[in-house]
């Protein structure tokens, strides 16, 4: 499962993750781009900035990460740019309640 692999790998946080959309992805490069988060409020959920400014971010991805990374992208992802990586069945953001073998 690419969302354990990438979180594994990288240490991103479950509300970076969750947040990540196509376009902050460069397969080229090897890094994925931090710039906000998805954050369960009472209200619902709600992206937003990471906490503090250093939350904003380029992570580098291992290269088996990478592969996990690119599978998921080809087999799950919209390719709009701003298509997130990580949906539910009926592509809406995930939740803490969400994990699943997808």
């Amino acid at each position: 499962m690419a969302l354990i692999t990438i979180a594994a790998l990288t240490g991103l946080r479950w509300d970076e993750l969750v947040a990540l959309r196509r376009c902050e992805v460069d397969p080229a490069a090897g890094t994925v781009r931090v710039p906000r988060k998805l954050a369960a409020l009472k209200s619902g959920l709600e992206f937003g900035p990471p906490k503090s400014a250093a939350g904003i971010r380029v992570v580098a991805i291992p290269a088996v990460a990478r592969k996990a990374l690119e599978s998921h992208l080809a087999e799950f992802t919209g390719g709009h740019p701003e298509a997130l990586i990580f949906t539910d069945e009926r592509d809406m953001p995930l939740g803490t309640g969400n994990i699943r073998g997808r």
